[in-house]
């Protein structure tokens, strides 16, 4: 990748817009979060899942990278399925398996600087210096990238710091710091930067071990500023959507308590309106009799008159005697 020239690689990449390229070179310049950000949103495929697990990895998130690795069909890509497996157990502290899964690895491709990169850190974690020391050799006699040949040296100078050997520990720190200067890859460089002031304090030199640690130290701030700026960002963002989704269920709650208010105020028109439906049928009713009453009338006008004389005519008892009127 531009041979280690993260920042002009990553604006030619995001000029072609390619999301997992653009991935990849900020994990190397070890912007995970960024990097994570960018691949949750692209379809799901072997190669993203594989280099999203990785960021997952390296931030800490083991669960969530176990899932997406578990979801990874091997057959697809058995190189890399080995890479990110030993990846894997590494972070979570298994070296044995993730030995193993370097191992298997190396036998498909025996030149892979970063599987024998890693497989010296194991042998180094596990206190085999020299099968440590001949694998990152191997990658300096390799056409990899400046990278992963800085990161080789500076490895051999801590196995060399680890035995004692402080000269050939610091000739190897001095060559990979210049090289990680120049790639701009400030988290090595520092890191390579407080080993030398350990070299230059087990040496005796204090006033120059001083120097390096504190220049170590100041790289270190700026880095974790950087992160620190970047993590309030992402913070704020976070919250503001926050705010936005409380904001939303409040307005369904609202919402919903309008709707209930209506329905029972519907509830109470819809009996008023039963029992003026009622009060409509039965003065219908009535209006049909008298209707019926007046077509009658008019066919026979003697009727009504025949009907009201019956029902003003004196009545009678039993005996058929005229009842006395109230």
């Amino acid at each position: 990748m531009l041979d280690g020239k993260f920042e002009i690689a990553l604006k030619l990449i995001r000029e072609h817009k390619n999301p997992l390229l653009e991935a990849i070179c900020l994990i190397q310049m070890a912007q995970y979060r960024k990097a994570i950000d960018i691949l949750e949103g692209q379809t799901k495929s072997f190669a993203v899942n594989s280099i999203l697990a990785e960021a997952y990895l390296r931030i800490g998130s083991h669960k969530i990278a176990e899932k997406l690795i578990s979801s990874l069909d091997k057959e697809e890509d058995l190189l890399e399925f080995h890479r990110i497996s030993s990846m894997k157990y590494w972070f979570t502290g298994d070296l044995e398996k993730a030995r193993i899964e370097v191992v298997k690895g190396l036998e498909m491709d025996e030149e892979n600087a970063f599987l024998l990169n890693l497989k010296g850190i194991i042998e180094l974690r596990m206190g085999q210096f020299e099968l440590s020391i001949d694998h990152f050799k191997k990658i300096l006699e390799l056409p990899a990238g400046r990278q992963l040949k800085a990161i080789a040296t500076v490895n051999i100078g801590a196995i060399y710091l680890q035995q004692g050997l402080l000269d050939k520990s610091l000739n190897e720190y001095l060559i990979g710091c210049e090289i990680l200067y120049d790639l701009d890859n400030m988290r090595h460089y520092a890191d390579s930067m407080r080993s030398i002031g350990q070299i230059y304090h087990r040496k005796g030199k204090i006033s120059t071990a001083l120097d390096y640690l504190e220049k170590s130290l100041n790289i270190r701030k700026k880095l974790d500023n950087k992160l620190a700026r970047e993590y309030k960002k992402s913070t704020s963002l976070v919250m503001k959507s926050l705010n936005e989704a409380t904001n939303y269920e409040q307005k369904i709650i609202s919402m919903e308590t309008e709707k209930r208010i209506l329905e029972d105020n519907v509830a109470v028109l819809s009996s008023k309106l039963h029992e003026k439906n009622k009060q409509i049928d039965s003065a219908n009713l009535k209006l049909d009799f008298n209707r019926e009453l007046l077509r009658n009338y008019e066919k026979n006008p003697g009727l009504i008159k025949n009907t009201k004389e019956k029902v003003n005519a004196p009545r009678k008892d039993s005996n058929g005697k005229q009842a006395s009127k109230l």
